[in-house]
């Protein structure tokens, strides 16, 4: 009977457990799509695309920009296992990460060839370069806002450690 009482507090805190983990999952799909719906605005907006462009721009980009997410990915983890024991690497693992890292870069390098090669059917050339200062202005706002939001942070935690040093000096 005792062995019940004790072990019942773990059967609540799983359900707990599952729900926070699911909300805080559902949060930050909710912030990566609010990310992917003010890039997609901001990118119709940079490039002044008409809705007939739009709907065939659409897919191409986004197509492009998995391909690009999972290379990305791949280098990632690929450096990361790598990286962690380079200095154990031999001569010869440390120039088959070097291969597979370079590979990577020429894959990506190739998608974005596709990429204009794609693009160039329905856009301009113009439109195309645009597209690459658009993504980089898009990045650069995206950062700035976060750079902002943190110093914010940064600047209320300085305010209320003073406050609690001032109520200490004034005791």
């Amino acid at each position: 009977m005792m062995n019940k009482i004790i072990h019942r507090p773990y059967y609540l805190l799983l359900p707990l457990l599952l729900l926070f983990t699911h909300t805080s999952i559902m949060a930050q799909k909710k912030g990566q799509e609010k990310i992917k719906a003010l890039k997609v605005a901001h990118i119709t907006t940079e490039l002044s695309l008409t809705p007939e462009e739009a709907q065939q721009f659409w897919p191409i980009y986004n197509a492009h920009h998995k391909t690009m997410q999972e290379l990305r990915r791949q280098e990632r983890s690929t450096v990361k296992s790598d990286m962690q024991v380079l200095g154990r690497l031999s001569e010869q693992e440390a120039k088959t990460l070097l291969n597979t890292l370079q590979d990577i870069r020429k894959q990506r390098f190739e998608a974005k060839q596709k990429l204009n090669e794609d693009l160039s059917k329905i856009l301009s050339n113009k439109k195309i370069v645009l597209l690459a200062r658009a993504e980089e202005n898009f990045k650069r706002k995206l950062l700035k806002q976060y750079g902002d939001r943190t110093r914010m942070i940064d600047l209320r935690k300085q305010a209320i450690e003073e406050r609690r040093k001032e109520k200490i000096d004034g005791l």
